[in-house]
């Protein structure tokens, strides 16, 4: 059951998540925790609550005599689910969005090729099932139900790795995938070939075929490679695959 302090805490990191990602407050700013109390009208409990998940996150720290103090963009934990969904709300989600897509260009397939290697006989048989579901989404002109299998089709990949590092991406590629819906920056449409490759790249992992999973890959991807070098419009193009 989620508390009403729990509430009012997620909406204090939620305000001032945003206030620092989009720099409308720079790095050596500060806040204290009788600012934040006023400024909310919440209790001191929530009010340090909230500000150790900012912390968590790597946008302020403590300093004794200074409060709590922002942190240059350089400190921020960008990995974190959080931080990447507070990025994508504002102005520079352009940028973040730049940032994941050249990411998972980089990544996936070389992810695609080791997946086929080492998944296990049931992750195997849930890439074969999730191909046959993309295939019938996109057949029946389901967006939203084939961006869902897209979803789990990556987050699938980078378990089947099994390499802890290629795990901890996960995240990062949901946070991304999730927020392409809404944000609109890269172009996708449940078009025959787009599906033809989810499809092909589902199969390849789970036939063990490295060539094959790393080639399918790489042409999922190539939309998105493709609008890396030709440039986007942020406000005018759909979300990315």
């Amino acid at each position: 059951m989620v508390t009403a302090a729990a509430v009012l805490q997620d909406h204090v990191v939620e305000q001032l998540g945003r206030e620092i990602v989009d720099e409308v407050v720079h790095a050596g700013d500060s806040y204290t925790l009788e600012q934040i109390q006023h400024r909310f009208n919440v209790s001191r409990t929530v009010a340090r609550d909230a500000m150790r998940s900012l912390e968590s996150l790597g946008l302020v720290m403590g300093r004794r005599r200074v409060g709590l103090q922002v942190l240059d963009r350089s400190e921020w934990n960008v990995n974190h689910p959080r931080v990447i969904r507070l990025r994508l709300k504002g102005p520079g989600r352009t940028h973040q969005y730049r940032e994941l897509a050249e990411l998972r260009v980089a990544i996936e397939p070389y992810a695609a090729r080791l997946a086929a290697l080492r998944a296990d006989d049931e992750q195997r048989q849930r890439l074969r099932l999730l191909a046959q579901d993309m295939k019938d989404a996109g057949a029946a002109g389901d967006l939203t139900r084939f961006l869902h299998l897209d979803a789990e089709l990556h987050s699938l990949l980078l378990a089947a790795c099994h390499n802890s590092h290629f795990g901890t991406m996960e995240p990062v590629v949901q946070a991304v995938l999730a927020g392409r819906s809404g944000g609109g920056v890269l172009p996708f449409s449940a078009a025959t070939a787009a599906v033809a490759d989810h499809v092909r790249l589902a199969f390849a992992v789970a036939d063990g075929d490295a060539d094959a999973a790393e080639g399918a890959s790489r042409a999922v991807v190539a939309e998105v490679k493709n609008s890396l070098e030709t440039g986007f419009d942020p406000e005018g193009s759909t979300p990315g695959p």
